[in-house]
């Protein structure tokens, strides 16, 4: 059988049963190429995994957010799951070459396909379920997924700006004003300071390679500095 200890020490987890971790890894175009009727594909996998992570997902957001805050509840769940993010947390576990596709799924760039990617992560989760039980998956989702959201190298895939355009207006009748203050380093590799103002008072600072990331930044800061999560 393929060793697939480097991809488990990628992911944080060794497998009791290495026959999960086998099946998670498993395309359906693998089976439909290699005739085998002996094998099952990463499917039912998959479905198990996408509902023990939407579980960890829900307990996590009713820790982290107010009770009544069921938009920033919904717009971090949609993140978390969300076919982008995943994948991104596959691809840096090395997911995709680990996958076993059909030869005409790979030529055509399966190891890379987000859907496909994604859903071997889910199906990783349901195995990680199976082999270890429940609290073995939570601490997986908790550790390898949540903590990932939350880390800068997610920061595109976040949106605190919508979420403290919401808490500015609801709170102080008002909206954010965002300031370039800065600009450093040379033409093709600059970086960005921005200035975020409520009411004319600065609540936030933040610095990115595009203006954008760097509002984004600020807007984290200003959250985190009026206590909204």
């Amino acid at each position: 059988m393929k060793d697939f200890t480097v991809l488990e020490n990628l992911l944080g987890y060794s497998f009791k049963s290495i026959c999960f971790l086998k099946k998670a890894l498993t395309h359906s175009s693998y089976l439909n190429e290699s005739n085998t009727e002996t094998e099952e594909s990463n499917e039912k996998l998959e479905f198990l995994g996408d509902s023990v992570l939407e579980l960890v997902v829900r307990e996590y957001s009713i820790e982290k957010f107010p009770e009544n805050d069921i938009g920033a509840i919904s717009k971090f769940k949609s993140m978390i799951v969300s076919d982008r993010f995943l994948s991104r947390v596959g691809k840096g576990a090395d997911l995709g070459n680990h996958l076993m596709l059909g030869r005409g799924e790979d030529a055509a760039g399966g190891r890379l396909r987000d859907s496909i990617i994604a859903a071997a992560l889910e199906a990783v989760i349901g195995a990680v379920y199976l082999d270890g039980g429940l609290e073995q998956a939570r601490l997986f989702v908790l550790k390898k997924i949540i903590k990932k959201a939350e880390s800068s190298e997610f920061l595109d895939l976040r949106d605190y700006k919508s979420r403290l355009q919401e808490v500015i207006q609801k709170e102080y009748n008002t909206f954010p004003v965002y300031s370039l203050i800065e600009e450093m380093g040379p033409v093709h590799d600059k970086t960005f300071r921005i200035c975020l103002e409520v009411n004319k008072n600065p609540v936030g600072y933040g610095s990115g390679k595009s203006i954008k990331e760097a509002e984004q930044r600020a807007a984290k800061e200003a959250l985190e500095k009026l206590e909204i999560k």
